[in-house]
């Protein structure tokens, strides 16, 4: 069963430059009813700071180095070394089941 708390998870699963995110459900504009986004790794860009966020557009989850675009959904905030994660700062927003 998928929960709310445990949707869209951002963590550190593997060594060096990589975030996993978990599958979730997710309401989207311009959809009548919630969109399934699969569990996905996230390649980052080394000694930076990573945005890692649902993109509206093609319902999947990616990152930049340049902030949070809109309209996304933002999941997470990485720091980066030149070969491995620094700092995971959540992002996700609060949801109402």
């Amino acid at each position: 069963m998928l929960r709310y708390s445990n949707s869209l998870v951002p963590q550190v699963v593997v060594p060096g430059l990589v975030v996993s995110v978990s599958a979730g459900r997710v309401f989207m504009s311009g959809f009548n009813q919630a969109v399934n986004i699969p569990a996905t790794m996230v390649i980052l860009q080394p000694s930076t700071t990573n945005y890692v966020f649902l993109l509206e557009s093609s319902k999947s989850v990616t990152s930049n180095t340049s902030g949070f675009p809109n309209p996304s959904y933002p999941l997470a905030v990485v720091v980066t070394s030149a070969s491995g994660i620094v700092a995971l700062a959540d992002y996700r927003s609060d949801a109402i089941a």
